[in-house]
């Protein structure tokens, strides 16, 4: 995957890659193809969650795609996982510490992944901006997860965050 796939984005034109980034019906497009990348973090195989993580930083670094649409499509898998994990911690707290081990690893490297995004286009600049705000609603509830890899990465985005100012 690591290797394939920077190869298949430089072969891809620039009109076709634009055209299928937005969110769009029931055809698969290149928005899809990310956050299928996005959920292999949540894989308990380190090599495989490495190689995710590097093929987002790399898309990231693409003009065509930005770390903009990629922090987008980051904090749009984090608020979906935030409403399930508090469905399922509504019904019984056991099963949420036993079943969301695969989500917490997701959650970690999706959090490392906003805090790369961070470094490198300084999303969150001003106290009012819509990524501070959505970054900091990410920062706190990952403070209260009961694994303490989550809460880690988002110490680090926080720290982050605070360079900026």
């Amino acid at each position: 995957m690591q290797q394939g796939l920077p190869l298949f984005f430089r072969r891809l034109p620039k009109t076709l890659f634009q055209a299928s980034l937005t969110n769009s019906g029931s055809e698969v497009s290149m928005y899809s193809i990310i956050k299928e990348i996005l959920k292999k973090t949540s894989d308990l195989k380190l090599k495989l969650r490495v190689a995710s993580k590097n093929m987002c930083i790399y898309l990231a670094h693409q003009s065509i795609i930005g770390p903009e649409i990629m922090a987008n499509i980051t904090l749009e898998s984090l608020d979906t996982m935030l409403e399930s994990n508090n469905k399922t911690a509504k019904k019984s707290k056991n099963e949420d510490a036993t079943s969301s081990l695969c989500n917490s690893t997701m959650w970690t490297s999706l959090l490392t992944l906003l805090t790369e995004y961070q470094k490198q286009a300084k999303l969150a600049d001003t106290v009012e901006g819509e990524y501070t705000k959505q970054f900091m609603k990410i920062v706190n509830k990952s403070l209260q997860h009961h694994t303490p890899a989550v809460r880690k990465e988002a110490e680090h985005l926080f720290i982050e965050m605070y360079k900026q100012r």
